[in-house]
């Protein structure tokens, strides 16, 4: 241990006394292990945490692509009885891209289940009867152009109902191996709640059992005595700090939103940096700005809450920025006048940047830098996780061009908020909306022109919707609005309402005014109109229809 023993000691050994000293060194050496021991089941465990969520990521892939099989040939049945209905050509926009959307999520559900030898069979079952309904749809077409007749071959249902069952029971097997995945998350996570305290209570015995026979060794030279408290204080706050990493990693793991993060972090990072302040910051989605989430100690270390990416000398040079004290030359913008010493952290996961980390160091800045190199990364990596799995909920939730909610989660919720209102006696209105002349717009200005019609209309619904109503694209111009709550008169004056603020719209595109831009509206209400949420849209559509029939630009209200 490279401290001269004293003399007395030596007087004790001479005489062939045995000294001790040997057992702390091992109690010492196996504190270390024990430690070294948690660092690597950490490490290990973070991987494996990486590689689940690789998997969870991959099964939400596969479960979208075999969603999109029934629901694109719902969007080309739903084409063809618009056009059986209208006689127009135009309701026929979204039938061959329908078709391309079955077809292209077969492939890349093939793609993805290759590793599956149960899912390639099943796939291999749905294929040639997705291509039969395909068929059948174009047969159902040509038979509308030539004789007119809207009749669906018993053969077709049957199709439908056998792809739906197949996909089905393929999303229900993902569905399964999503929750393996989690069950097997959630093994891990107790298994360290076990492993983390009994290898810390080891460590502490170790160490503790360790300071008793050097204090029992050299308790007659007092500088021995110091040099073993301050390396017993360093052990324990090692001990500490792994103890709370530990902690820290396992509730940001379980997380749900960066909400519920930074709420772990505001109350941990405190005990990571007694004797300091400091704050962490998070990139906004637009990496502009970055907003302080978190902030602890007496002294602020920001100047203000919001800062740019260009203010901090960290995000510039990509790697941690410390000031010295009263050294005002390499000072960060959005530092505090404090005008004490400062360490500034990029926070990364990935190679992406989604925050930073400030501390005012107050003491040993090497031990200030560690602890802050160990809260960035967890910090870090968790931020990063988190957006991740928000982002990818969004995704299978949202429609791209006009951030509206799909066809699939409108019709989810649509059925959920109908069983609530039977059991509560309560009453849903329903919208069904349809751009008018939206052809034109394609045809006259190009189909980016189209979409900036959709994208306007789409932000216009996200304004004029409440917390509890769902806005969504059902597909192509289609629209459609669920209000829980809503009654037939609220309903009408919903509708007409954004009728109006349509009609009102200047939509421009390539420096040119597009409009105008109206829609048609057909209102149902539920239970007046039906019980289920089939024939409550049903009967929108056809208040819809009629709206189209008697000059379009108006709201009918189903009778």
């Amino acid at each position: 241990m490279g401290i001269e023993q004293p003399r007395k000691t030596q007087q004790y050994l001479s005489r062939g006394m045995r000294s001790p000293l040997r057992l702390p060194i091992v109690g010492l050496v196996g504190a270390v292990v024990v430690l070294l021991s948690l660092g690597w089941v950490t490490n290990r465990e973070t991987r494996e945490e990486e590689a689940a969520a690789s998997l969870v990521e991959h099964t939400h892939l596969v479960i979208e692509e075999l969603r999109r099989i029934p629901s694109g040939i719902a969007v080309a049945e739903s084409s063809l009885r618009g056009y059986a209905l209208q006689r127009d050509e135009g309701m026929l926009d979204e039938f061959e891209p329908a078709i391309r959307e079955v077809e292209e999520g077969l492939r890349s559900a093939r793609a993805l289940v290759l590793d599956n030898e149960l899912q390639v069979r099943r796939l291999e079952a749905v294929e040639p009867k997705t291509r039969r309904r395909i068929d059948l749809l174009r047969e159902r077409l040509q038979v509308l152009r030539t004789t007119g007749s809207t009749d669906i071959l018993p053969e077709a249902r049957h199709l439908t109902l056998d792809i739906r069952a197949i996909a089905t029971e393929m999303e229900q097997h993902e569905l399964m191996l999503l929750e393996r995945r989690t069950t097997s998350r959630e093994e891990r996570i107790r298994r360290m709640r076990i492993v983390s305290p009994l290898g810390i209570f080891t460590s502490i015995s170790l160490v503790a059992g360790a300071f008793l026979l050097v204090y029992g060794e050299v308790r007659h030279r007092r500088r021995a005595e110091q040099a073993s408290e301050m390396q017993g204080a360093r052990l324990r706050e090692l001990v500490r700090e792994t103890a709370l990493m530990l902690q820290m990693g396992e509730l940001l793991s379980a997380c749900r939103s960066v909400d519920e993060a930074t709420e772990v972090v505001r109350r941990l990072a405190p005990q990571f940096f007694t004797r300091e302040s400091g704050a962490i910051c998070i990139l906004n989605e637009s990496q502009n700005f970055l907003e302080a989430q978190v902030a602890w100690g007496g002294n602020p270390v920001l100047s203000g809450k919001t800062f740019g990416p260009d203010a901090c000398w960290a995000l510039r040079r990509g790697k941690p920025h410390r000031t010295q004290q009263g050294d005002a030359s390499v000072r960060c913008e959005h530092s505090s006048e404090s005008k004490s010493a400062m360490l500034c952290l990029p926070l990364l996961a990935h190679g992406q940047v989604v925050g930073t980390l400030h501390v005012a160091e107050n003491g040993d800045a090497e031990q200030v830098e560690r602890r802050a190199m160990v809260v960035g990364e967890q910090v870090g990596m968790a931020l990063s996780n988190l957006r991740l799995r928000e982002s990818l909920r969004n995704q299978s939730i949202r429609d791209a061009l006009t951030g509206l909610y799909n066809r699939r989660y409108t019709d989810e919720t649509l059925e959920r908020e109908i069983q609530r209102g039977a059991r509560e006696s309560t009453t849903i209105g329903v919208l069904v909306m349809d751009v008018d002349f939206f052809k034109k717009f394609n045809d006259s200005f190009g189909h980016q022109a189209g979409d900036r019609v959709l994208s306007a209309i789409g932000s216009l619904l996200r304004k004029k919707t409440r917390g509890a109503d769902v806005a969504s694209r059902m597909g192509g111009e289609e629209l459609a609005l669920v209000l829980p709550g809503a009654s037939r008169e609220d309903a009408a004056k919903r509708a007409e309402e954004i009728r109006e603020a349509v009609a009102q719209m200047d939509v421009t595109y390539d420096g040119r005014n597009i409009g105008p831009v109206t829609l048609s509206i057909g209102v149902a209400v539920f239970p007046q109109h039906g019980n289920t949420a089939d024939d409550v849209v049903r009967v929108a559509d056809a208040a819809l229809y009629r709206a189209k029939r008697e000059g379009r630009n108006r709201v009918i209200v189903a009778d």
